[in-house]
């Protein structure tokens, strides 16, 4: 799997919508040394795991951390170096589903652990490091089903991608990877290929920000998600906290993107010009059409953070992240909602 700094002549993306559903597990491979390294040490076909947590929205373990993207963002290298796993039955799980996503989003920002990594395949009985505090890619996928009493592994603090490949949970799914050189696919959405990934910058933000706050609350097992309930109890580190994000840029995040790209994220009238002075009507229509399905897959995690957020703030009285937070959370939205 590569970034979108990749040169676009060669490579494959997932190009439309083909019913991938929260909870799907991908396998990916990479035509790079670390990948065939994987793949080599852990005698798996597949290098990297990634959970989905709507229908373009991945949760995943790399160098960096736990980091969320955007499926349709990724070039592979290969149309074989991806495989889409499905819980078999799908539907008896729904609950359990809610969990396994709530579980995998509430790591993001925790750190990645390369040496549970390595022995992932080993299996030594030995806690490198605190397995609550870091995480690997199939270690974070199998941990986060775990939490819904959904074994999908003997052993999920160490497995390999292989091992999820062979789980008897699981169902592979067909999904076509299309030529990023092909026709059928529009110039539009290969130009917007090469734009500045936000959510790069704004998952290095969040990560930057937690180390601060793990730094000063002298605890290294709060990730993102749990700053809200230790403000509860913690409320003198309020305006600490809330000073760290500000000074990262997080809080500024809705509006930076809205002025990176605004016919993306603008108003109605500045994406009719935009289209009208660069394209036609034509393309108006798809990127009109392109731009809602991403919009309401986008909504639907924020409508979950908006939720748990306005129950903090309705629960727990004004404190200043939390009321940051909302206010982020609805700029937004309604960034992502006017198409």
């Amino acid at each position: 799997m590569n970034t979108n700094e990749k040169n676009l002549i060669n490579g494959y993306i997932y190009y439309y919508d083909q019913n991938l559903l929260a909870g799907d597990i991908v396998l990916t491979s990479a035509n790079t040394a670390t990948s065939k390294a994987i793949r080599l040490g852990t005698q798996s076909e597949f290098s990297h795991v990634m959970m989905m947590i709507n229908k373009c929205a991945y949760v995943h373990a790399i160098a960096n951390g736990v980091e969320s993207g955007n499926i349709q963002r990724e070039i592979f290298d290969k149309p074989e170096y991806m495989q889409v796993l499905r819980l078999k039955n799908r539907e008896k799980y729904a609950l359990s589903l809610e969990q396994v996503i709530k579980k995998v989003t509430h790591d993001i920002a925790k750190p990645y652990s390369v040496p549970n990594a390595i022995n992932a395949k080993f299996k030594i009985p030995f806690n490198f490091n605190t397995l609550e505090t870091k995480r690997y890619c199939s270690q974070l996928v199998a941990l986060a089903y775990k939490e819904a009493n959904i074994d999908l592994v003997k052993n999920p603090n160490h497995c390999t991608p292989e091992e999820i490949l062979q789980s008897g949970l699981l169902e592979k799914i067909n999904i076509k990877l299309t030529d990023i050189t092909s026709s059928e696919i529009h110039p539009l959405y290969k130009l917007s290929l090469l734009e500045p990934n936000p959510l790069i910058l704004h998952n290095q933000q969040i990560r930057e920000a937690i180390i601060e706050v793990q730094k000063i609350t002298s605890n290294s097992y709060l990730s993102f998600y749990d700053i809200d309930n230790f403000l509860v109890k913690n409320k003198n580190f309020d305006e600490t906290i809330t000073y760290i994000f500000l000074q990262k840029g997080y809080f500024d995040f809705p509006q930076k993107i809205k002025e990176a790209n605004p016919y993306r994220y603008g108003n109605q009238h500045e994406f009719k010009d935009f289209i009208d002075k660069n394209y036609g009507i034509k393309d108006r229509k798809f990127l009109i059409q392109q731009l809602k399905e991403m919009s309401s897959n986008m909504l639907l995690k924020h409508k979950e953070d908006l939720e748990m957020v306005k129950h903090a703030q309705k629960k727990f009285g004004n404190l200043h992240f939390i009321q940051k937070r909302l206010n982020y959370i609805n700029v937004y939205a309604k960034c992502i909602t006017h198409y």
